[in-house]
This record gives C-alpha cells, sequence and structure tokens, in this order.
C-alpha cells in the first residue's frame, strides 16, 4: 500500500469525526480521554446572594451563581464543545480533500494535526495533572510522531527525498 492509498485519509478523518461527537454526547468522559481535568465551577466560598424581587409570596430566590447556569463542581465546560467542532473539521477535511483528489491538500492536513497533537501534549503536560496528565501527553506526542511521519512519507513520495530537504534548507 502507497502513501497515497485513499484508505488512510477515509479512516483517519472518519475517527476524527467520531472523537469530534464524543465530545457533544459525552464531554465528561472527553476529557478524561483528552487527559484533562474536568472544570470546577465553584471558585467563590461565599454563600449565594439573592436578587431582590418585588415578587409576592411563593417566589424562590434567584441565586446569582445557579448551577442550572454554572454546572455543578467537576462538570464539563463549553470549551470542550470547542474541541470538538475543531476535530469534526479536521476530519471532515481530510475526508473532503482525499474524496476530492487533493493530495497535497491531504498532506498539508496531516502536517496541522501533528501540530495541534503537540500543542495538545504541551496543554496535557501543564494542566492535565501529575501521574495521568503526563502519561496522557505522551499519548498525544506519539499521534503527532505518527501524523508528522504519515505527512512527512507523502511529501518524499511526491516530491522526492531531494526536493523535501531542499525546501526546509530555505
Amino acid at each position: 500500500m502507497n502513501a497515497f492509498a485513499p484508505a488512510h485519509s477515509y479512516v483517519l478523518g472518519t475517527a476524527l469525526v467520531g472523537l469530534g461527537l464524543h465530545a457533544f454526547f459525552r464531554p465528561t468522559q472527553e476529557y478524561a480521554r483528552f487527559g484533562l481535568p474536568l472544570e470546577s465551577t465553584s471558585t467563590n466560598t461565599d454563600p449565594p446572594r439573592t436578587k431582590k424581587t418585588t415578587a409576592g409570596r411563593g417566589r424562590r430566590p434567584n441565586y446569582n451563581n445557579d448551577n442550572r447556569l454554572t454546572g455543578k463542581d467537576g462538570s464539563a465546560s463549553p470549551l470542550i464543545w470547542l474541541k470538538g467542532v475543531r476535530e469534526i473539521s479536521y476530519g471532515l477535511a481530510l475526508v473532503a480533500l482525499q474524496y476530492q483528489g487533493i493530495s497535497t491538500g491531504v498532506t498539508t492536513v496531516a502536517g496541522v494535526l501533528a501540530l495541534a497533537a503537540v500543542g495538545d501534549g504541551f496543554v496535557v503536560w501543564f494542566h492535565g495533572g501529575e501521574k495521568p496528565g503526563r502519561k496522557k501527553a505522551w499519548g498525544h506526542w506519539a499521534a503527532a510522531v505518527g501524523l508528522g511521519s504519515w505527512a512527512a512519507w507523502r511529501t518524499f513520495v511526491a516530491y522526492g527525498e531531494w526536493a523535501a530537504f531542499h525546501a526546509l534548507n530555505f
């Protein structure tokens, strides 16, 4: 199988769409899979304040830190959905570029995915906690090596080894 076999792009693109959907449908589990702890929402230890209302009897006070709005401690931040959108976008881009036969675009997206995995690894390393975060960071970096190697292989096959290394010298 050569570097330009379409199965690689379709499988990776579908997997990325699946990871993005996982972030939407199971956001708290996505934190653990990615390597980050859940967000803490109650950093304020003061008792909740009530809004003054002119309503009559029987109305409950409206708290300004209502859990319906902010979530409970250890909940998923809406930012995990941005991660899901990112993964779905990458996956759809890979599938669409492969379907259209734009091999240079597939190679470029693979390189971008490798860079994103490097960045994800650093975020998880510094914010994922000591033991679990450090372990998950290595997983992100392994994915970066795999994706970067695939992108480099595609580049060498398309342009030849000399052309690829010559481009790095400028």
